[in-house]
């Protein structure tokens, strides 16, 4: 908006009333789905950048002795509010797409981005190899 930048990554929530009041323009979402929010805004590999891609997420996260019963129920209890319509539009406001999984699942997540982003940090000279 200063005329200094070229290029800049935001959240959408952050972003939206900009892009929506001409004051910068989308070029692309760097997830692997378009946005409800801004249907016409492409995602990289649509716009010519298919290894581009960035899934932020978060996270509820409990110590790493709680027990298993317990861990389930609350991702239970997580994924049954996250179902619901209501909160579905609301994260949609947020620009946001509310994910499910089970504790294992996050669990690969969790470790697949930590080393994704190890190998690409080491490869870019920011980590030691």
């Amino acid at each position: 908006m200063r005329g200094d930048a070229q290029i800049s990554l935001a959240f959408l929530s952050t972003a939206q009333g900009l892009i929506q009041t001409d004051k910068v323009r989308a070029l692309a979402f760097a997830s692997s789905k378009r946005s409800a929010a801004l249907p016409n805004v492409p995602t990289f590999a649509e716009a010519g950048m298919p290894k581009f891609q960035y899934d932020s997420w978060f996270g509820i996260m409990a110590p790493a002795n709680t027990p298993a019963p317990i861990l389930k129920k609350i991702s239970e209890d997580i994924a049954s509010s996250l179902n619901t319509p209501d909160v579905q539009k609301r994260w949609e406001t947020l620009g946001a797409i509310p994910m499910v999984s089970t504790p294992d699942q996050f669990d690969a997540t969790i470790r697949s981005d930590a080393d994704r982003y190890n190998k690409l940090l080491k490869t870019a000279g920011v980590i030691a190899k």
